[in-house]
């Protein structure tokens, strides 16, 4: 075997092993969006943007439950790994959705304060979606 073959053989097998673990670890990181993303897939795609509350809502209501009781680091890592699994899902299928959930995930990574996500039930403080975005 020649070795441009070996390092086209070597090649292969990293680039099915690390496809394998991200696709693991997709299938693990999300599965705490299904019922969110389940509701978000019912809606018109058309109604899939940023002024969209109800889809801001399902998502911000699933991340709080995941990453509750969690310290802010914490929570901040889960949120920035689902970021990346959705979106890699997303890629890799073309969901609308998934694109809609990236963007969600990946705007709190940027602009919440992750210690507000594992604080209070979103009754007993302002929404990160609404009023706290809005400076109010």
């Amino acid at each position: 075997m020649s070795n441009s073959t070996r390092l086209h053989a070597l090649l292969i097998c990293l680039v099915s092993t690390v496809s394998l673990s991200c696709m693991k670890e997709t299938a693990i990181d999300i599965t705490y969006l299904d019922a969110a993303l389940a509701e978000i897939a019912k809606m018109p795609p058309e109604e899939l943007h940023e002024d969209n509350q109800l889809a801001a809502d399902l998502l911000e209501s699933a991340v709080r439950d995941r990453v509750r009781g969690m310290s802010p680091e914490e929570a901040l890592k889960v949120i920035e790994r689902s970021a990346a699994a959705i979106r890699a899902r997303g890629e890799a299928t073309g969901s609308q959705v998934d694109a809609y959930a990236h963007g969600f995930l990946y705007g709190i990574t940027m602009y919440a304060n992750p210690a507000d996500l594992v604080g209070p039930a979103p009754t007993e403080q302002k929404r990160l979606t609404g009023e706290a975005r809005d400076g109010k």
